[in-house]
């Protein structure tokens, strides 16, 4: 374990944030397409939303690998 510098622990403090708005994205979106009309609606309308779901769940797993290497090398 070392010391955090300045700007990692800024970090730290703000991806909770960020998880939690990514975490509410994530829901939103599922909802959405929870709804069987969703499937029902044109290709053109459902892909955007797919697309958006799954970059959403990209980044949100970015922002859990960093926050365990942040935690990690805070100790």
């Amino acid at each position: 374990a070392r010391k955090l510098s300045w700007k990692e622990k800024v970090e730290l403090e703000k991806l909770p944030a960020q998880i939690e708005q990514a975490e509410q994205q994530v829901a939103e979106l599922e909802a959405r397409m929870a709804d069987p009309a969703f499937f029902a609606q044109p290709r053109e309308l459902t892909e955007p939303a797919l697309k958006k779901l799954a970059d959403t769940q990209a980044v949100l797993a970015g922002y859990y690998a960093r926050w365990e290497e942040l935690d990690g090398l805070a100790g």
